[in-house]
């Protein structure tokens, strides 16, 4: 019997064929280590950009107030723990430099930087810093003048193309808008690539920053109280309350009148000597404060009481009713500004006309007295197409035109007596000799501040100042204060006039606020090799 060998394979061989394998597969190995990586930083940046894109997005919907006192309400995960702003002497200077990199001119510019907490993204959750600038630099761009030519302007160009591979050796960037620009170690733009303008610019260019625009605002109804159609609302609604006061009062002390009446059997009107009713609305502004003395929360609240006096066969009774019209909570960084369009009570729904008296009575606490009130005279009204509503030109020249509310007294048409004034609670004072006071919201209207007829002005500032009619049946200073004690809130202790300087001409309201920008969100590594993200997109009016 013959023995076969079956030593196997020898050591060097062995050695032969791991060396072999090792040559061919770490190629492979490498590639895959090499594609894994990519595919993780590929996620990475994805998540970084993504992660830019929703703070942009929480920038462009706050309002920039609200980012200035480091604000971030509503969002739970973006917290803005820091704010820097470069303007007035410390502007941040920029040269604007052709395709080639060689400089055109210089100019200067705004810029506020909001730091944010950090925030941890990717597969190995690699920490980023993140950072907001709003800036003003497209506007100051189109604003400056060549020192040559003062009708040759520059605009930022957005062409990729002209991204070269000398711009991007000496340090550009090409954004994701395509503008191609170099930063500061602060992250400050610097350098901006521009070409020459072909625009007209004969005239001088406003950067829309530096422009009053008056009362338009942004009228978010989560920001600003906007109070619409009590008149309409509620008016008629109070009269017919009234009415049927009346009537219940008549038919408890003279059952065969009150029958009278209600058949229409007698043609006598048992009420048409009866003053009319008047109305009183009351408007508040306040801030609502939690353990800490911190504010949660502020409420504007608008209540409107009907009073009526009258007499029926020698028996005096009164009538009164009253509507809340309006309460809303705002949660916002500061107290909200009220638009109140406004139109004097109708008493009379057959025979329609403003009434000769209608009050108005504000109140704010110390923390809502910066707040503004617009008191507007709607397009729409319910006495539109006569006298009494539509814009009225008096005395002999045309030109005088007045936006106005009218009534008639001995056939006379005169304006209604709108009278403003002031609540306060018990130890307030808006007196500045008095320790402690506190100052009153301006109240803004675009109707005529300076219409009057016969000596008749058209708003009062005097609490106590009511028009007489002269035909004996008009309100008293009784009935006026027991309008008030009724539909006064019960924590409103005393009355005051409002300070003649309260009362402004819409046109003198000026709002200035920074309101259009480029924002750029800027997110850095904490360490590894992932480069940083910059993201760019506009902001415009808050």
């Amino acid at each position: 019997m013959v023995k076969k060998k079956n030593s196997g394979f020898s050591l060097i061989e062995v050695v032969i064929a791991v060396a072999i394998l090792g040559l061919l597969i770490t190629p492979i190995l490498t590639q895959i280590i090499q594609s894994t990586n990519t595919g993780r930083k590929a996620k990475e940046r994805q998540a970084a950009v993504e992660n830019a894109e929703y703070v942009m997005n929480f920038i462009q919907r706050t309002d920039k107030e609200e980012l200035d006192i480091m604000s971030s309400s509503g969002v739970s995960d973006i917290s803005i723990t820091g704010f820097s702003k470069k303007t007035n002497a410390d502007k941040v200077t920029c040269e604007l430099v052709d395709v080639d990199g060689n400089l055109l001119t210089t100019v200067e510019y705004n810029a506020y930087i909001y730091t944010l907490d950090n925030t941890k993204l990717g597969p190995k959750s690699n920490e980023y810093t993140r950072k907001a600038i709003l800036d003003d630099l497209s506007s100051c761009v189109l604003g400056k003048k060549d020192s040559a030519d003062v009708n040759k302007r520059y605009e930022i160009l957005y062409d990729s193309s002209a991204y070269s591979d000398s711009l991007k050796a000496d340090g550009f960037i090409l954004t994701n808008e395509g503008s191609i620009t170099h930063t500061n170690s602060d992250g400050l733009v610097d350098k901006i690539v521009c070409v020459p303008s072909t625009g007209d610019y004969t005239k001088d260019y406003v950067n829309p920053n530096n422009v009053n625009i008056g009362f338009i605002q942004d009228l978010d109804a989560t920001k600003v109280a906007i109070i619409q159609s009590v008149a309409s609302n509620f008016d008629k609604q109070a009269s017919d309350y009234i009415f049927h006061q009346k009537m219940d009062f008549l038919k408890a002390i003279n059952p065969n009148e009150w029958k009278k009446q209600v058949t229409g059997i007698t043609g006598t009107n048992t009420f048409s000597n009866d003053a009319p009713a008047c109305r009183y609305i009351h408007i508040s502004n306040t801030a609502h404060k939690n353990a800490l003395n911190k504010i949660d929360y502020y409420e504007v609240i608008c209540d409107v009481a009907y009073y009526d006096n009258f007499t029926v066969g020698g028996s005096s009774a009164e009538a009164k009713i009253k509507y809340p019209a309006f309460a809303q909570k705002f949660y916002t960084s500061k107290a909200p500004d009220v638009f109140f369009y406004y139109e004097p009570y109708v008493p009379d729904e057959t025979d329609k006309y403003y009434t000769t008296n209608d009050f108005i009575e504000f109140y704010n606490d110390a923390d809502t007295q910066n707040a503004k009130v617009y008191l507007l005279k709607p397009d729409k009204n319910q006495l539109e197409g006569t006298d009494y509503a539509d814009v009225y030109t008096g005395g002999a020249t045309p030109e005088r035109q007045y936006i106005c509310y009218n009534t008639e007294i001995a056939g006379n048409l005169v304006p209604v007596n709108i009278n403003l004034s002031v609540s306060l609670k018990s130890g307030e004072s808006i007196d500045a000799a008095v320790p402690g006071h506190k100052d009153v919201m301006t109240i803004y209207t675009n109707m005529s501040l300076n219409y009057e007829v016969d000596g008749k002005k058209m708003f009062s500032t005097d609490k106590d100042y009511i028009r007489t009619s002269g035909g004996g049946d008009d309100l008293t200073l009784a009935e006026l204060n027991a309008l008030r004690d009724y539909g006064k809130p019960a924590t409103i202790a005393s009355h005051a006039n409002l300070p003649s300087n309260k009362l402004v001409d819409i046109k003198n309201d000026t709002q200035s606020n920074d309101r259009l920008f480029t924002v750029t969100v800027v997110m850095d590594p904490v360490s590894g090799s992932m480069d940083s993200v910059r993201y760019t997109a506009g902001k415009g009016v808050d």
